[in-house]
């Protein structure tokens, strides 16, 4: 990410009523006089983005004791400061900085900025002691990533049990489950670590995530004239299943229908005309969290 905030040092201020860039100096003072430790790199970002790239240029190292001073453009957002070791060991400053004009701002960084991960412990509350439902798997990510990635249960989390995770310090994080029917659950924006945190968090069955949605709009009018739409069908591009939706009276020419289709999956639509021709849009619709839309036209040419 390309810090647009900074400005190099040697920049002359302008003309007279814009506000000045500011100056932000860094110190070290992570460890002591026996035991010092030097700063590899120095690294900024908004709230929520990813770290930028390394402030500290062509300078080495900031070791123990020592300042380094960078200059802010005006209108800078509140900035997050982190520092990394030469063993990859990270201190961080949170909502630490921001530029109005022209202010001077210190960061003295200490051991006690050390990032220590926080432990997320999530429990299963889908049902009730009647009737309820293991969590075949859960996933943990960053909030403003789309993908999940691999799922992090080793073996089904059952009603009422807990399972801990640890979670990196400066991100929010999204939570997801599956339980054992392939019901999807969804918790967006759930959690944020700071610095070694313990939070909690529960899945109940009003964590459910809603379906992904198919408007498909009836424009059939070849050569047999306009057919009306009869059933719709999603088919999970995973497993196989599918699942259809009849409609009666049938979609007519330039009306629309909806079926849902569920999270985690790239789907295949089809349509079915009252003659019984089909009209098969593979692979068409990725439905990821739940609630996503989707629309397309049915058109004659289409037609399997």
């Amino acid at each position: 990410m390309r810090l647009l905030w900074l400005l190099p040092l040697a920049l002359t201020f302008g003309c007279a009523g814009a506000p000045d860039p500011c100056l932000w100096i860094v110190t070290n003072n992570i460890g002591d006089l026996d035991a010092p430790t030097d700063l590899v790199s120095l690294h900024l970002r908004a709230e929520g983005e990813e770290w930028g790239e390394n402030t500290l240029g062509e300078v080495d190292a900031l070791p123990f004791g020592e300042s380094y001073s960078f200059l802010l453009a005006p209108g800078a957002p509140l900035l997050d400061l982190r520092a990394v070791d030469g063993e990859g060991t990270t201190y961080s400053r949170f909502a630490e900085n921001s530029c109005t004009d022209g202010t001077r701002h210190e960061t003295v960084l200490t051991s006690d900025d050390l990032d220590i991960p926080c432990t997320w412990t999530i429990t299963n509350d889908i049902g009730d002691n009647a009737v309820n439902y293991a969590l075949f798997d859960l996933w943990i990510r960053t909030v403003g990533i789309s993908d999940w990635g691999g799922g992090l249960l080793a073996a089904p989390l059952a009603f009422g049990d807990s399972v801990e995770f640890q979670v990196d310090v400066g991100w929010s994080y999204d939570l997801s489950g599956v339980d054992q029917d392939g019901v999807y659950f969804l918790r967006l924006g759930d959690q944020t670590c700071q610095s070694g945190q313990n939070f909690e968090s529960t899945i109940t069955l009003a964590n459910e995530a809603p379906p992904c949605t198919w408007e498909a709009t009836n424009e059939i009018d070849g050569g047999l004239g306009p057919l009306g739409i009869v059933a719709m069908e999603v088919i999970d591009g995973a497993t196989g299943e599918s699942f259809v939706t009849e409609f009666v009276p049938p979609i007519i020419e330039g009306e629309s229908g909806t079926v849902p289709f569920w999270p985690r999956t790239i789907w295949t639509l089809r349509a079915y005309d009252e003659l019984g021709q089909t009209y098969t849009y593979p692979e068409s619709a990725l439905c990821l969290d739940g609630g996503e839309f989707y629309a397309l036209d049915v058109v004659a040419d289409d037609v399997d």
